[in-house]
């Protein structure tokens, strides 16, 4: 496998995490909002999840930019591969052509 195909891969593996942490999130904000049988500890624990609602959704969000800065790693690895590419396939063909121009002189 490629080395930007690796690189995607990467990057929907990442965004795939984002969204598992962006889902867990939800479930604890939903929980959150159950406070009936936590009495006095409600506020405390309505705090606690709060803040690890702000911690994971700061973590899904440096996911979801490293995932684009992947995907834009790869895009830019590509195209100069296939700049190398091209000019490999030049040089080849100035080759054959002096071997010939060579062969004929």
């Amino acid at each position: 496998m490629s080395t930007p195909m690796r690189l995607r891969e990467a990057s929907t593996r990442l965004t795939a995490i984002a969204a598992e942490i962006d889902r867990v999130v939800g479930g604890l904000v939903s929980a959150g909002g159950e406070e009936t049988w936590l009495g006095p500890a409600a506020d405390d624990y309505r705090s606690a999840v709060r803040i690890r609602r702000r911690s994971a959704s700061e973590a899904a969000e440096d996911l979801t930019r490293l995932a684009a800065d992947l995907d834009a790693a790869a895009d830019l690895l590509a195209h100069r591969l296939a700049e190398r590419a091209e000019e490999a396939e030049r040089a080849l063909l100035a080759r054959y052509v002096s071997a010939a121009a060579a062969g004929r002189a």
